[in-house]
This record gives C-alpha cells, structure tokens and sequence, in this order.
C-alpha cells in the first residue's frame, strides 16, 4: 500500500506530464489518482474495495484547490467563478496597432479591465488592480503611462498564475 501511495504522489507531482493541470474547454483538466485496498476471494474475483487515498494534483495549488472548494459550495462551474462575466467594451488603435478593451465584473478576484493586444493576447492588470476602464480613450491613456502594470502568463513561472491567466485568455 505504501508503495501505491508514493507511486501515485510521485505522478501527481509531475508537472510536465502525468501531473499536468490544463485549462480545457470544459473547464481544468487533471489525472486524478486514487489509490484502494482490494479484497480477493479464494477465485480471484473483488469482495471488498476501500478507496485509502486521492491524490489530486489541484493539492499542490492550495489557492486553486480554495477557489474549487467555494465554486463547488456556491454550485458554479469552476471557471466562470474565477473569471465571473466577461464584456467588450470598445476597441482602440494605438501606433497602428488594435487593441481591445474587457470588462470583467464579480471575478473571485473583483471587478477589473483587461485589454488585447494586436495579436488578440489578452494583458491582465498586475495583482488584478481596477484601472475603472470604461472608455477606449481611457485604455489609451493608461497604456501610455503604465504598460508594465500588465502581465501575460509567460512572465511568470508559478504554476497557479499560469492557469488563472489562461482561465481570462479563454474568456476573451
């Protein structure tokens, strides 16, 4: 049993394969192990099965494993709590190049704007900071002051971050 155990913690660590958290379609994608205790018969065949351990890799992410808790206990699918509503709001061209303007309200990080750039890259503002924008005009005017309070997934190697970027990417 011991032996199961570690062997399934040792593939729900992995990161880069079998331990791997994805943002899907349908929401986060993960292989989930579980780990039971058989009862056989004299034949061969099951009589009894306990299950003595999940192992999920959401457990490394307590933030993320905190947020899946709450969108359960409020009946929500995962990613719409994390990412609450997405609206356009407007469109505006800065030196040639289009960039889009979001609206995310009762996000389980708050109410905050987005933008995408050129390539329909979604930018998300640092520590989810509410810039309250709700004109192109205004888009325009923060991107010309403070373009570094924004962040894309690649900027960063935390595992959680990644997933809830990709989680806003997925809604615009």
């Amino acid at each position: 049993m011991d032996e199961a155990l570690r062997i399934a913690r040792k593939y729900a660590a992995d990161v880069r394969d079998t331990g791997k958290v994805e943002v899907c379609k349908n929401g986060i994608s993960r292989i989930v192990f579980e780990v039971c205790e058989t009862q056989l018969d004299e034949d061969g065949d099951i009589v009894d099965e306990d299950t003595i351990e999940i192992v999920d890799p959401l457990d490394r992410m307590p933030e993320l494993r905190e947020l899946a808790d709450k969108a359960d206990r409020c009946k929500c699918q995962l990613p719409s709590y994390i990412t609450g509503e997405c609206k356009w709001v407007d469109d505006v061209e800065i030196d040639g190049k289009c960039y889009g303007l979001y609206r995310f309200e009762l996000s389980a990080f708050g109410n905050f704007s987005a933008y995408t750039d050129n390539g329909g890259s979604i930018w998300l503002p640092a520590a989810f900071y509410d810039f309250d924008l709700r004109t192109a005009d205004q888009l325009k005017e923060v991107l010309e002051e403070v373009r570094s309070e924004w962040w894309q997934d690649w900027q960063t190697a935390d595992e959680f971050d990644q997933i809830i970027y990709k989680l806003f990417a997925a809604e615009c």
